[in-house]
């Protein structure tokens, strides 16, 4: 199977996907008439699920101006979302740590990844790299606990 990027299933979804467009207008990261140059962005997207936020915010904004960072816990989400769902398992990482996983998403500045750790080790991990310009323009929480 493979997902249908623009289609939202969820009015969950649906809303913090508004919500991305209305920050990403404010901040001129959809361009205007005449406008050639658009920011590059970047968004963290903690919980994965079926991976429709990532897939949708890669197909939205303008191709390699955005880079989508998603991080779960869960194997069994990544392995139901790339072999049951059509979530694309190219963009699933497989790093040692928290910080090797930092390190990539720093290096990156296109496409999605998937690293499979927890969202407050990744933060911290981004947070005590020395590249002090790194920042997310958009950050999803879409996280659940089963227990």
């Amino acid at each position: 199977p493979q997902q249908v990027p623009y289609c939202m299933a969820l009015a969950y979804t649906k809303s913090l996907c508004a919500c991305a467009l209305t920050g990403a207008q404010l901040q001129g990261a959809m361009g205007e008439v005449g406008v050639t140059e658009l920011p590059k962005m970047r968004a963290l997207v903690i919980g994965l699920g079926a991976g429709s936020i990532p897939l949708w915010l890669q197909h939205t904004f303008p191709e390699n101006k955005m880079a989508v960072d998603a991080l779960e816990i869960d194997p069994a989400v990544v392995k139901v979302a790339t072999e049951e769902m059509g979530f694309p398992a190219s963009a699933v990482r497989h790093t040692a740590s928290p910080t090797e996983a930092a390190e990539d998403a720093i290096r990156g500045m296109r496409g999605v990844r998937v690293y499979l750790l927890p969202g407050e080790d990744f933060v911290e991990a981004v947070a005590a790299q020395k590249d002090e310009d790194y920042k997310y323009d958009m950050v999803f929480i879409d996280a659940f606990d089963k227990s």
